[in-house]
């Protein structure tokens, strides 16, 4: 923090474009060896994602965001709890865990969830 704007400015242009850990930058300077992995790792997500979707809709009155990402957003219907309440249940009766989004600025917040998208139990054939 500092009222020098001109020390603010020469220290911007000296950080780098995108600010990450060690670790992180590790593994982007890594990432060309395992491309072939990568692309296989993000179709399986792709797949996952896809069918949680379809057991999601088979919920009746839950809305479901469209997703390109590993987490699904879902509207809960006008009679059902609202999502923190949701949220208690589901940890205290099931030990599942999800992200109400009552925090968030948008429109009926308290009635979206946020669900992870996980790799489900696999079996070897």
């Amino acid at each position: 923090m500092s009222s020098d704007t001109e020390l603010v400015a020469a220290v911007r242009r000296k950080l780098p474009l995108w600010n990450i850990n060690g670790i992180a930058e590790y593994a982007l300077f890594i990432l060309p060896e395992f491309l072939n992995e990568l692309d296989n790792s993000l179709k399986l997500l792709r797949k996952d994602r896809e069918q949680f979707i379809r057991d999601l809709r088979t919920i009746p009155g839950l809305e479901i965001v469209p997703s390109q990402t590993n987490f699904v957003l879902c509207r809960l219907p006008e009679d059902s709890l609202s999502a923190a309440a949701l949220k208690r249940r589901l940890v205290l009766r099931e030990s599942v865990l999800v992200r109400d989004c009552g925090y968030q600025i948008m429109k009926d917040a308290d009635r979206y969830l946020r669900l992870a998208v996980r790799t489900p139990l696999r079996t070897k054939p």
